[in-house]
């Protein structure tokens, strides 16, 4: 949740400024302040930019976001996927990525834990229910990521995924995509076949 209030607060401070000084600084009145460190009401938008230049943060900073924390957690959730891959857990994977994912939309290493996930679900069930949503994801993943290693990874798979059910030329067609890691075994195998 966000405590901007807090935030302000502590750093008006460690200035040893009143809020009257500061609202004098940004141009605003001494009540905004009061309203913004109570978290009645918050700055406008154009002012996040001077309040964390003033202060020398960054506006992630100001607003109480972490970037090196999430990047932790997002690590640790892919750990503990990892975990429940290991136990044959896809199914409580695919629970779990999928709240990872509410919290943290839109990040790659997540999206292509929980592809992986619904990818194992074949050898659990012999069946391809999740397979297709498995496909659609790795391709969300290629929309969105910069990371060429995560992209690499995500080709393979889809190569891997493509010929698992029959469709070799959806799997010809990622085969040279991204190829800066040797790849696996089955699609070496399976090159003859284009």
């Amino acid at each position: 949740m966000l405590d901007f209030g807090s935030i302000i607060r502590n750093m008006r401070r460690q200035r040893e400024l009143t809020q009257e000084q500061l609202a004098e600084t940004l141009g605003v009145t001494c009540q905004a302040v009061s309203k913004w460190e109570t978290n009645t009401s918050y700055p406008d938008i154009s002012l996040l930019p001077i309040i964390a230049d003033y202060f020398g943060v960054s506006i992630d900073t100001l607003l109480g976001h972490d970037i090196s924390r999430r990047q932790e957690e997002i690590a640790q959730a892919c750990a503990k996927a990892q975990e429940m891959f290991e136990r044959n857990g896809y199914f409580e994977a695919i629970s779990f990525l999928r709240e990872m994912l509410i919290k943290y939309p839109g990040t790659d290493r997540l999206m292509y834990a929980l592809a992986w996930a619904l990818s194992g679900t074949l050898s659990l069930t012999g069946s391809y229910e999740f397979y297709d949503e498995a496909i659609i994801m790795y391709h969300k993943i290629l929309e969105i990521s910069t990371d060429i290693e995560l992209r690499t990874k995500v080709c393979r798979d889809l190569v891997y995924r493509y010929l698992q059910k029959g469709d070799t030329e959806k799997a010809h067609g990622k085969r040279n995509i991204g190829m800066t890691q040797k790849p696996c075994r089955y699609m070496v195998s399976a090159w003859p076949l284009f």
